[in-house]
């Protein structure tokens, strides 16, 4: 029964804990420090086989004296210790060009240029010419 006038008891004693809540959302990142010092420079890698620094660019030309069907040859024969990597032809007045490789006891590279261009007309003292152009590599 009630104390007399609800009179208050003495505190009984503590519960036990209950468990432990969900973990919250995770925070925000922080802002991004400063950056580091700058590295200092790698040594230079090796030479690799695409090591293109030692060849030529060369060209060779093949005039004709001015007549309309003449046809004139630019020729370089590939000389020992080194090796032709590339070939091309051209011309300024030809009406045609033709790059031609044969091997005999060493590569000859021609260009063979035929006719007169219809289109383009050399000046006064200006022949018709003919350019091989080729790269010259040493062999190594």
């Amino acid at each position: 029964p009630p104390g007399f006038n609800g009179s208050l008891g003495p505190i009984g004693p503590r519960g036990f804990n209950g468990s432990q809540g969900f973990a919250g959302p995770p925070g925000f990142n922080g802002s991004q420090g400063p950056s580091g010092p700058k590295g200092s420079m790698g040594p230079p890698g090796p030479k690799g086989a695409g090591d293109f620094s030692a060849c030529q660019y060369k060209t060779k030309t093949g005039t004709t004296g001015g007549g309309s069907s003449d046809d004139s040859d630019a020729f370089v024969d590939e000389p020992s210790g080194s090796v032709i990597i590339a070939a091309t032809c051209s011309t300024n007045y030809a009406a045609g060009y033709n790059l031609l490789s044969t091997l005999m006891s060493q590569r000859r590279y021609i260009c063979n240029c035929k006719g007169r261009s219809g289109e383009f007309h050399p000046g006064l003292g200006v022949s018709k010419t003919c350019y091989l152009h080729y790269w010259l590599c040493p062999k190594t």
